[in-house]
């Protein structure tokens, strides 16, 4: 099943798998439209159940990867009221439900469920699909940048196969039931931006060891970091999965609480006191390209990790 979801401000229309929606929802609570639109995406019009009506309108995907928001003028935009007016006799595709919201028991066991779970990223979640176009910035710092920063850190730890569960664990949850990016927009944290529906350019919940490595969904394991910090260390991460042998040691630097201004992600041979590898990832970062990626790749084959 698919929702249709419309801009409060410009009146796009976008198509969304349904329970993908329920998961965004849940996860961060309020979806945007776009970093140009100041709108929120709401529910419009009745589940759609054919895949030929969900595909009559933008999906997902090209929401996701759209840099910015480009419109031809055609007159004067409609405002919100001013789009239901005239848009509520629905689709041929729509089963006769006019503008009908999810099917109340779906609707109901959405407001009863107060689990606040995360949304799972599938086995096949491929990273590079987290990728910008633009290159990581090159951003000036101090010859010391990590002074008087406050350290957070789990310490050494393991590489060692994902615990059982702990995946699906809610890190907003653990970290006192508020999304990442609401966290970071209320500290003022550089590049701080609302969730957007598909975008690249907000802050998550970033487990310092990783989850697929083992790591907890606990207070201590978890930091904001923007969503480009976390691609980097998911591609550190993809290298080290499976590999026993090896301990991390990554540690984010907060000049507030929670919030990292940097991150220094260290990896060991087991047992070994000189690292193999030392990552310093400024979290002021808002890009991670594939050539970024790349470069990143040949630093771990290096080191012997890849």
């Amino acid at each position: 099943m698919w929702v249709k979801l419309r801009c409060t401000v410009c009146a796009d229309v976008v198509s969304l798998d349904y329970d993908e929606y329920i998961d965004l929802q849940k996860t961060q609570h309020q979806l945007g439209c776009n970093d140009e639109c100041s709108g929120e995406m709401r529910l419009y019009g009745p589940i759609l159940t054919r895949r030929r009506t969900a595909q009559m309108f933008p999906d997902y995907l090209k929401q996701r990867d759209r840099k910015s928001l480009t419109r031809a003028a055609k007159g004067k935009k409609r405002t919100w009221s001013e789009a239901n007016e005239s848009d509520d006799e629905g689709t041929d595709d729509d089963d006769g439900l006019g503008e009908a919201t999810p099917d109340a028991n779906k609707k109901q066991k959405y407001l009863d469920d107060d689990d606040d779970d995360e949304y799972l990223l599938p086995a096949t979640f491929n990273r590079e699909g987290r990728l910008t176009i633009d290159s990581m910035e090159v951003l000036a710092s101090s010859s010391n940048p990590l002074a008087g920063l406050k350290a957070k850190s789990p310490g050494r730890m393991t590489v060692t196969n994902a615990i059982p569960g702990e995946r699906s664990k809610s890190t907003n949850t653990a970290m006192g039931g508020i999304a990442a990016w609401r966290h970071a927009r209320s500290a003022k944290a550089p590049n701080s931006k609302r969730y957007c529906l598909g975008s690249k350019n907000y802050y998550e919940w970033c487990h310092l060891h990783a989850d697929s490595l083992g790591g907890s969904c606990v207070e201590l394991n978890l930091v904001a970091a923007h969503y480009a910090v976390n691609t980097y260390m998911m591609i550190i991460e993809a290298e080290l999965k499976g590999k026993s042998g090896l301990e991390t040691e990554v540690t984010a630097f907060c000049s507030q609480d929670d919030i990292a201004d940097w991150i220094e992600y260290k990896v060991f041979a087991k047992g070994k006191s000189a690292p193999l590898l030392v990552e310093l990832i400024d979290g002021r970062i808002t890009n991670f390209s594939r050539s970024d990626m790349s470069a990143l790749q040949g630093r771990l084959k290096k080191a012997g990790i890849r």
